[in-house]
């Protein structure tokens, strides 16, 4: 119960703590909590079956079943964290000082491993039964599966990439046609001999199909490109084939990563051996420290294992068993005679990954060499890359960073890293992100010079948008105002116009929303009436009024009768100023004048001198 208490106060602190950017100590965390929780569910269990009363009883079932859902729900973190059912915990467990046989565990060794066992076994036996069936209608899973022309395994040397694609044939009925350069190299000599030979080979395999065309050491093809007889075999196998090349490689460096990256579609990296794969419990031999030679062995390879094995339990060895027991003394001396592969060594074969994000987020390809402070280029699509605010270029020691904040679509491509001799390369895919209005603009209808807002919300933040006004944009200024706030977009107008009446649109990347705003025009007023007027005989006589809009009419009246334009007269409309000029003034002309708006009027008397 205690470590159940510290385990929920480190998960609810007083204050929240902050947001975990780094995929791998999140993941760290998460896996931590995960083993952590299962020895608290073990502690419980035991507990509960030892207890005989039955409201104690009750009570552990009641916590063994919070602790179950939340061991549940660190699972499904893990996995969707990942994309994997299974993980590596080895970290862990030697952090929290755990090993297979110092472990909290209420089973037997020898139980667990049973269990263990008959699930893996259980489980193979599914896969397998399922393959088969698909293999019985390989034709129809061929067509709807993704098409893969070519995959390339990369490991050390021993790590079973040649047992895979032997795998790969036992287990897929396939035809398996070797080309490597050491099985190809002198038998087919001439200028044309190896095109000949890579058209007939590939003939016959799609005449065989299934068929597998291996490629061993295929980087000794690729030191500078690829070549072009493969290039055009490529181009043979069409998308009803059941053709693969499978190429295998320890030192990709060596070749052209993006030749290499050009004639495999699938890069698949065959990872060292972790503890938990290394240890198996042998009780037929007492003497023999598996758990120590499993730590000492860290870093070789299941081929040099085998080899050890071979050469240690010979005929004779073995007929002596019982008076010299195995022990792990017995394998150090010819292990040493071995070169193990450092986890350095195997993150230079690794390289960089390729990475898919969705937009706006951020990404990092991480290179880290033997050396420190390696001058290095970083390209994209054969471009160079340098540093600005959205893309980041570091160095740190050994390590080689590029980071990009708030990825874009247009980012995507094949970013590769070149320091000396050193080339590596991993492909950049951005997912467009699905954004939906979460609330539509509404219709708006308002009398001119008053205030209106449109709001609008979508499902996601940090999303840029623009606001149209009938297609034309609108853009910020002393009478629009442009807000945003999270999700909430926001569109202001201090005082509304008529002509600002006509379709709103909110637009952020694909999706938009629309509203109509009406503006209804307030009446005319005469806001500067018309006074009387004296004009001098035979000259010009003007009569001037201001109204309250720019576009409203008026009509010009003498004593009740409309005045049209003319020679004598001239009807002007400026701005909101409207004028009545009257030329050659004659007494005749002396009368009482009227502008009229409509909503409003105003009149006054010329008189002639």
């Amino acid at each position: 119960m205690l470590e159940l208490s510290c385990l929920l106060a480190e998960e609810l602190p007083p204050e929240p703590p902050p947001l975990q950017r780094d995929r791998v100590v999140f993941f760290q965390r998460l896996a931590t909590l995960y083993v952590r929780y299962i020895q608290v569910f073990r502690q419980l269990e035991e507990a509960h079956s030892m207890l005989v009363h039955p409201q104690k009883r009750r009570l552990i079932r009641v916590i063994l079943t919070g602790v179950m859902g939340r061991v549940l729900e660190l699972k499904n973190e893990m996995v969707e964290k990942e994309f994997s059912e299974y993980h590596y915990l080895d970290d862990v467990l030697h952090a929290l000082k755990l090993t297979p046989t110092s472990r909290d565990r209420f089973e037997t060794e020898e139980e667990v491993i049973m269990i263990i066992q008959m699930a893996e076994r259980a489980r193979q036996g599914r896969l397998r039964a399922k393959l088969n069936k698909e293999i019985r209608c390989s034709q129809e899973v061929h067509e709807k599966a993704p098409l893969i022309k070519s995959i390339l395994l990369v490991g050390p040397a021993g790590v079973g990439k040649r047992m895979l694609v032997h795998a790969v044939c036992q287990e897929t009925g396939a035809t398996l046609f070797d080309l490597s350069p050491c099985n190809t190299v002198g038998k087919y000599p001439g200028k044309n001999g190896l095109t000949m030979m890579l058209h007939m080979v590939f003939k016959v395999a799609r005449l065989l199909q299934p068929s597998v065309i291996w490629i061993g050491d295929t980087e000794k093809m690729f030191y500078k490109k690829v070549p072009k007889e493969e290039e055009e075999c490529l181009k043979l196998i069409k998308g009803e084939d059941r053709v693969l090349i499978m190429g295998t490689t320890r030192d990709p460096q060596s070749a052209d990563i993006k030749a290499l990256s050009k004639m495999y579609s699938k890069i698949i990296l065959i990872p060292r051996q972790d503890y938990g794969s290394r240890y198996s419990k042998d009780t037929t031999h007492k003497a023999l420290d598996l758990s120590s030679l499993t730590k000492v062995t860290d870093g070789y390879t299941p081929g040099h294992m085998v080899k050890v094995i071979k050469s240690v339990v010979s005929q004779e060895r073995i007929q002596e068993l019982t008076k010299r027991p195995l022990t792990a003394a017995d394998f150090v001396l010819p292990l040493a005679k071995f070169e193990p592969v450092f986890q350095k060594e195997e993150e230079a074969i690794k390289g960089l990954e390729d990475m898919e994000v969705s937009e706006c987020e951020s990404c990092s390809f991480e290179v880290t060499l033997n050396l420190a402070y390696i001058e290095a280029i970083w390209t994209r699509d054969g471009m160079q890359v340098k540093s600005k605010p959205s893309c980041r270029i570091s160095t740190h020691g050994k390590k080689h960073s590029l980071i990009l904040n708030r990825v874009a679509l247009g980012d995507a491509g094949l970013y590769c890293f070149q320091a000396s001799e050193v080339q590596t390369s991993g492909r950049l895919i951005v997912r467009a992100r699905d954004i939906h209005i979460v609330k539509e603009l509404e219709d708006v209808e308002t009398l001119e010079r008053q205030p209106v807002s449109f709001l609008c919300e979508v499902d996601q933040v940090d999303v840029d948008g623009r606001w149209y006004r009938d297609d034309c944009r609108i853009r910020a200024g002393d009478n629009v105002k442009i807000r945003h706030q999270g999700k909430t977009h926001a569109l202001l107008f201090k005082s509304v116009r008529p002509e600002h009446a006509g379709e709103i649109r909110f637009t952020a990347e694909r999706v938009s929303s629309y509203a109509t705003l009406t503006v209804k025009e307030l009446p005319v007023q005469i806001i500067r009436p018309l006074r009387v007027k004296i004009a001098m005989y035979r000259h010009r006589g003007l009569l001037e009024c201001q109204v309250s809009r720019p576009n409203a009419q008026v009509r010009w009246y003498k004593n009740g009768k409309e005045l049209v334009s003319s020679k004598k007269h001239q009807l002007i409309s400026q701005d909101i100023y409207r004028q009545l000029t009257i030329e050659d003034v004659r007494s005749s002309d002396e009368d009482t004048y009227t502008c009229d708006a409509g909503d409003d009027k105003t009149s006054c008397q010329l008189l002639v001198e």
